[in-house]
């Protein structure tokens, strides 16, 4: 019986390290990003929110992207800026914006130092507008 109530402890122990193991490799930056549009044929403007995660290559690129996080969120907000309504919309969309928005951070860390760094952009709450 002892050895099983040892087997218990353990267990959760082992399974909580894998877990920070895995979070490990995603980066949060911080603050949702704001971006607006105006819809074409109301001319009214419409605010969208994203929160974004980055999974990156390496414990290494988790430091640069921690380190560079103010030059990465200045590079997504100019990427942001310059959106149609209908990358906003649709998960498409999304997916184009995660794929621009990747790219773009890789340039942004190579020229500290850091290649290929970010290995996708996720928006965990999607996409969504604001109010």
């Amino acid at each position: 019986m002892p050895w099983l109530l040892l087997l218990f402890f353990w267990i959760p122990s082992a399974i909580a390290e894998d877990v920070f193991d895995a979070t490990e490799l995603y980066v949060d930056l911080v603050d949702p990003f704001y971006s607006s549009y105006e819809k074409s044929r109301t001319q009214i403007g419409v605010a969208m929110i994203a929160n974004v995660t980055l999974e990156v290559a390496s414990s290494n690129a988790r430091t640069e992207v921690m380190i560079h996080r103010p030059i990465l969120r200045d590079a997504f907000q100019r990427l942001l800026s310059q959106q149609p309504r209908s990358v906003f919309v649709s998960s498409a969309g999304w997916q184009e914006l995660a794929a621009q928005a990747t790219e773009a951070f890789n340039q942004a860390l190579e020229v500290e130092g850091c290649t290929n760094c970010v290995r996708a952009v996720l928006f965990p709450a999607g996409i969504i507008p604001e109010g």
